[in-house]
C-alpha cells in the first residue's frame, strides 16, 4: 500500500515539475495537458487524476514557486539590508525565471485564482522588502517596492533587449540590483 501511495506522489510531482518546465518554455496558455503527460512520461488521463482540471495544474505550479520563494526568504531570517534582499530574490527566482516569466505576462489573461495568488505571493515578499528597507521618511515602502517588482518584471519580460538568448538573471541581475539601488539612494530632487 506504501508502495502505491509513493508511486503516486512520484507521478504527481513529474507531472508538476513537466508543466512548470514547459509552462517556461511555451507559455502558459499555449502549453496543452497533452504535451505535460508526454514531458512527464505518464497517461495523459493521469495528469486528470492528479490534477482534475488545467487550472488546478497552474495553481499548484504557481504554489510550488511561492513555496520555494518562501523558503529561500525564511532562510535568511531578517534580512540585514535592502541589498541582501534584492539579491536573495533573484537568486530564488533564478531557477524558475522562464515559468515566472511567462507567468507576469500571461497573468491578466489567466483565471481570477492564479492572479489571486499572485498578490498573495507578493504580499509575502513585500513584508520580507519591508524588513530590508533602512528607515528612509522620502519614499513611501509600498512605492519602492512597487517600483522594484516593476523593474524586475520589465526587464524579465523584455530580456531580448538586455541579455541575448541567456536567462536574465543569471546575466543582468547584478547590475540591475545595483541600478536600483542608485536610483532610490540618489537624493536629488529637480
Amino acid at each position: 500500500m506504501q508502495k502505491r501511495s509513493d508511486q503516486k506522489i512520484e507521478t504527481k510531482r513529474m507531472i508538476l515539475e513537466a508543466a512548470i518546465r514547459l509552462f517556461g518554455q511555451r507559455g502558459i496558455l499555449n502549453t496543452k495537458t497533452a504535451a505535460v503527460a508526454q514531458e512527464a512520461g505518464v497517461a495523459h488521463g493521469s495528469v486528470f487524476l492528479h490534477f482534475k482540471t488545467r487550472s488546478e495544474l497552474v495553481i499548484a505550479a504557481v504554489d510550488q514557486v511561492a513555496v520555494h520563494l518562501s523558503a529561500k526568504f525564511s532562510s535568511l531570517k531578517e534580512c540585514s539590508n535592502l541589498k541582501d534582499f534584492l539579491t536573495t530574490h533573484l537568486e530564488a527566482l533564478k531557477e524558475w525565471e522562464d515559468f515566472y516569466r511567462w507567468l507576469i505576462i500571461e497573468s491578466p489573461l489567466l483565471e481570477e485564482e492564479i492572479g489571486h495568488r499572485l498578490v498573495f505571493l507578493r504580499s509575502g515578499i513585500s513584508a520580507y522588502f519591508r524588513s530590508a528597507l533602512p528607515k528612509d521618511p522620502v519614499n513611501e515602502p509600498s512605492f519602492l517596492f512597487n517600483t522594484w517588482m516593476a523593474l524586475l518584471h520589465y526587464y524579465l519580460i523584455e530580456r531580448a533587449l538586455f541579455v541575448k538568448d541567456k536567462p536574465f538573471i543569471e546575466h543582468g541581475g547584478e547590475e540591475l540590483v545595483n541600478r536600483y539601488l542608485k536610483l532610490i539612494h540618489n537624493k536629488e530632487t529637480r
